[in-house]
């Protein structure tokens, strides 16, 4: 294979090793391993442009690396269902913003 393939193959299978599901933290929700930090929450906040340091203010165990795992994973594999409305102890909403206007004949 190319490089880069390799490469992102390597990233993906080490942000699977990474992820963990465990009903009793977090009720079953993909965390990092061991912690009750979400994926795709982190995935979200750093897609919405929030800088390391404003996430570390969250969740101060993470890492660049963490977030860039994260964000590996939520692309390979999205989160289902309808958006969820998140605001995440200050840092900006995550998820549908706003409301669709559906219009129907008189």
């Amino acid at each position: 294979m190319a490089p880069k393939v390799d490469a992102g193959w390597a990233a993906l299978e080490r942000a699977r090793s990474a992820v963990t599901v465990d009903d009793r933290i977090m009720a079953g929700v993909l965390c990092l391993s061991g912690t009750p930090i979400p994926f795709h929450e982190v995935a979200a906040l750093a897609a919405r442009g929030e800088s390391l340091e404003q996430i570390k203010r969250v969740w101060p165990a993470l890492t660049a690396a963490f977030v860039g795992l994260a964000s590996v994973y939520a692309q390979a594999y999205p989160r289902r269902g309808r958006p969820a409305r998140l605001l995440i102890r200050g840092l900006t909403q995550v998820g549908a913003t706003t409301r669709l206007k559906i219009w129907l004949p008189a």
